[in-house]
Formats: structure tokens, C-alpha cells, sequence
């Protein structure tokens, strides 16, 4: 059968050939929409490392003088510790927390060299932050080297954010002892493996633990307000009850911010939005575009061979057995189309072209960073869909050839 069908495609080589190439780049074009999403959905599943439900960033900002009222024999540092203490005071809030450079989706980013066990130094992700932070973002402590014990006297102490669960920067965790930079810090413990966002990898953090006087005053102050007491109002309503309170000079409450938001507008921000919208539309165009392509082609070829068909049926051929020669000649294209696809996306790949022209890219997807099971995937899915759209564009001009006439169309011929 497979013998038959590719001598009707050979004797209808130059029609073919054009639906070859059109397969063939629908095939490249797709398998890279494929990977993108697949990888993607991918990232999307594995759990975040934390949890931004039900918490805010209180934005606080200072002014050299004005109304707001002041306390005499009061530091700057004590007045903000004093409108920490009425922030936690409130009845909605159930904690609060102090950092710089480590709220969840605020785009702030902050990479320090570090000697690991006085190996060289090498940049990491670094978060300096109160002990409160993993409170307030649900941030577990996997293994506990005094952080515990230690937590309200933190001096010099740092905790490390795992990239997966036995590693800090593909070093066994149970093997560091030590991390140093100008300071040689105690590592007081490891916490789970955290991402920026659900669209990128895990990354090896630092998160270094210090009082909230200690970070100066660009810091952000985060918190989590207890479940019941949030609404779509909460952000107005807090703002109203405590703006007179925060208002302690030099310090002033500008406004506070669902991190809920935040995530929205930083997805926008980094365009993973954009990206996967754009994704979907291509892929959509180029599903349609072959259906039409695909069912347009076959119901001429069905008008071109309609002596061909009537004959074959003449000697014996069922209406079930054109149906299939059909739906077969075509699926038999497809995998020509799709090894020709492979070797030419393996090979835009390989020239790293995709990072010139602008498409959507999952962050180091290069055919290096691809592994044999991740080719195999994206090669499966890329022909599944494909294969879905061509049996269905191809059934309604299988379904006009077999309803010929033998008798009538060679009375014509």
C-alpha cells in the first residue's frame, strides 16, 4: 500500500513538490511554537517556590519637610521601626516584612559576587531581607542550620535559595560550609528552590538577613493580610485607616499595591504576555492556513483524477479504499514535510538565527540546551496537530472521490 501510494505522489511530483515546501515551513515554523509553548506550560506547572496570595507592597516615601507630624528625640531608623509596629498593630494584617531587591514581581534585581567555600567568585541572585520575608511569602525553610534559634539576633547571617532540591550553584548542599564576599557569612539554613516567575528557571539565591535599619532607605516593605479580611477593597480601605498614622515625618504613605497586580503588570513588562499570545496566533494562522491549503489542493486533485478514480473502482476498489488512499497520500506527505522541517529547524538552531528576527524565545533554548526526549516531544506534538489538520481537510475531498460514478465519469472520459 505504502509502494502504491508513493508512485501516485512520484507521478504527481510537481504538484506535490509545492506541497512539500508549504508543509515543510508550516512544519519549521510550527515545531518552534510548539517548543515554545510546550516549554512554557512547562515552566507554568512547577510551583513558584512562593506564594503572593493575600499580600501587598506598602509604598512609603520620605520628604525633606512638610506637614506630617513629627516626634521629637526620635532617629529616622526608630521612625520607621515605630510605623512597622503600627502596620503589624492593624487587625487585617497578619505579618510584615522589610527587603530590598526581593519582592516578587517588582523587577528589582540585585547580583553580588560570593566565594563559595573559597572557590572563585561567582554572581548570585542576592536578597537582603528581615527574617519576616519567608513568613509573609510562605517561603519554607527545608533545612534548618540555626535559623530558627538565631532568628531574633540575625547578625552576618544568610539563608540559601536552592535551584533544585540538592544543589546550591551544582554544589551538594550537605558539602558548603562557607560563603564570604568583603563579609564571611554564617549560612544559618537552605529554603525551597524559588523562581523570578513561573516563565523561568530556578536560580541559586542568597538571601542575606538583616535588620530593616540596616538596608537604608531605598527598601521595600511588603505584607500579608489575613484571608478573611481581603477584598477588592482592602487596598482603599487601608489606605483611609492608617495614611494618618504612617504619616510620620520625614516618612509618608503613598499607596499600597496587590502583588497580585504587580504579577499582571510585570508579565506585560517582560512581554511573556505578549509572547504567548503572539504564539497562539501563529500557531492558529498556520493550522488554519494549512486546512485550506490542504482541502483546496485535494478537491482539484480530486477534479484532475476523477477518470482515475472512477477506473480504479470499475476493477474493483471499495469507496472505503479511495477514502483511505486519500487520508494515506496525504499523511505520507506530511512525514516527508516533517523530516525535511527537522533538519532544517535543528539547523536554524544550531546558527542561534531565532535570536536575530524577533520571535517569542524560551530563556537558553539553543540546540545545545535541548535535550533528545525535549526534540522527540516537540517533534510528536508538531505532527500530531498537524496530522489532526490534515486528515480533516483532506476527509471532504476523499468523501467526493468516493462518491464517483464509475459508469458515468468514463462515459465523460
Amino acid at each position: 500500500m505504502i509502494k502504491h501510494i508513493l508512485t501516485i505522489i512520484w507521478n504527481e511530483k510537481r504538484m506535490n513538490s509545492w506541497i512539500v515546501i508549504e508543509l515543510t515551513l508550516i512544519f519549521t515554523i510550527l515545531w518552534f511554537c510548539s517548543d515554545y509553548l510546550l516549554t512554557m506550560g512547562k515552566k507554568y506547572s512547577e510551583p513558584r517556590g512562593f506564594d503572593i496570595s493575600h499580600t501587598y507592597n506598602v509604598k512609603l516615601d520620605t520628604l525633606s519637610s512638610g506637614k506630617n507630624q513629627q516626634i521629637k528625640g526620635m532617629t529616622k531608623d526608630e521612625i520607621f521601626a515605630l510605623i512597622l509596629k503600627r502596620i503589624k498593630a492593624n487587625p487585617s494584617v497578619e505579618n510584615v516584612c522589610v527587603s530590598v531587591s526581593a519582592t516578587p514581581y517588582t523587577g528589582s534585581f540585585m547580583s553580588i559576587g560570593y566565594k563559595v567555600d573559597s572557590v572563585a567568585d561567582k554572581s548570585i541572585w542576592t536578597k537582603r531581607v528581615t527574617p519576616e520575608f519567608f513568613d509573609v511569602f510562605r517561603i519554607r525553610l527545608e533545612k534548618d542550620k540555626g535559623f530558627t534559634q538565631m532568628k531574633g539576633t540575625i547578625t552576618n547571617g544568610v539563608l540559601l535559595g536552592k535551584e533544585n532540591e540538592e544543589t546550591f550553584l551544582d554544589i551538594p548542599i550537605d558539602k558548603i560550609d562557607s560563603i564570604s564576599n568583603n563579609n564571611k557569612y554564617k549560612i544559618l539554613g537552605f529554603v525551597n528552590p524559588v523562581k523570578r516567575s513561573e516563565y523561568n528557571d530556578y536560580s541559586s539565591i542568597v538571601y542575606q538577613l538583616q535588620k530593616a535599619e540596616e538596608m537604608g532607605d531605598y527598601k521595600d516593605v511588603s505584607i500579608r493580610v489575613k484571608p478573611e479580611a481581603d477584598n477588592p477593597d482592602f487596598a482603599e480601605k487601608f489606605v483611609k485607616e492608617m495614611r494618618e498614622q504612617l504619616n510620620i515625618s520625614p516618612y509618608f504613605l503613598v499607596k499600597i499595591t496587590s502583588l497580585d497586580k504587580s504579577r499582571e503588570n510585570y508579565m506585560g513588562w517582560m512581554g511573556f504576555s505578549n509572547g504567548l499570545k503572539s504564539t497562539f496566533s501563529v500557531t492558529s494562522f498556520l493550522l488554519i492556513n494549512i486546512f485550506l491549503g490542504i482541502i483546496g489542493t485535494f478537491w482539484l486533485r480530486t477534479q484532475s483524477r476523477r477518470g482515475e478514480i472512477a477506473l480504479r473502482m470499475a476493477l474493483g476498489s471499495s469507496k472505503k479504499k479511495v477514502r483511505q488512499t486519500y487520508i494515506l497520500e496525504a499523511i505520507v506527505l506530511l512525514f516527508i514535510a516533517s523530516i525535511l522541517g527537522v533538519i532544517l529547524s535543528v539547523n536554524i538552531l544550531a546558527t542561534g538565527a531565532l535570536n536575530n528576527i524577533g520571535l517569542p524565545m524560551v530563556e537558553g533554548d539553543s540546540l545545545k540546551d535541548l535535550s533528545l526526549i525535549q526534540l522527540l516531544t516537540d517533534y510528536l506534538l508538531t505532527f500530531g496537530m498537524l496530522t489532526v489538520v490534515t486528515v480533516l481537510a483532506v476527509w471532504y475531498p476523499s468523501q467526493k472521490a468516493s462518491r464517483v460514478h464509475p459508469a458515468v465519469v468514463l462515459r465523460e472520459e
